[in-house]
């Protein structure tokens, strides 16, 4: 799982960077005087960045559901991988030793705070840490620092409607 993790974060840091390049391009085309072959680049640039960031958003919430199943089930994984290890099933595998499972809930916890702040988790009701009082200050301690003062307010509200 965590390898697939891993996967997902590179795919979408390669397709950041594609966003990235046809963001410059995007630039440029705006410069050339207006014509049907400049409406057509720019729509096949957007058209390019939307399925990258519909990939991009899929895959945030793969990696958020293998982390959440991870934290819910880090006890049987880590007995699974205890029986694999000294069952020899898989020889010279270092992908299902124990690997500091005790420490990867905070890991995981920092990375779906800075996923939320970043605005790639939306901090509604759907939200795996939505009823968690403890991230709920977390993330409004990060809003506050930031000075995001727009959605601690909307978090604000949320908590008075709870």
């Amino acid at each position: 799982m965590k390898l697939m993790i891993n996967m997902l974060k590179e795919r979408i840091k390669h397709n950041l960077q594609i966003i990235k390049k046809n963001e410059e391009e995007v630039r440029s085309i705006l410069n050339l005087p207006l014509s049907n072959e400049r409406s057509e680049l720019l729509q096949e640039r957007f058209g390019e960045n939307r399925k990258m960031l519909d990939e991009n958003h899929d895959s945030l919430a793969i990696e958020l559901q293998m982390i959440n199943y991870m934290i819910k089930f880090k006890d049987v994984l880590k007995h699974q991988a205890k029986e694999i290890e000294s069952s020899n099933f898989i020889e010279n595998s270092n992908e299902y030793q124990d690997n500091n499972l005790e420490e990867q809930p905070i890991n995981i916890e920092s990375k779906i705070l800075e996923l939320t702040v970043n605005g790639a988790i939306p901090y509604n009701a759907s939200h795996p840490n939505f009823n968690d009082n403890e991230f709920y200050d977390n993330l409004l301690e990060a809003y506050t620092q930031a000075e995001n003062y727009e959605m601690c307010s909307q978090m604000l509200k949320m908590k008075s409607n709870k």
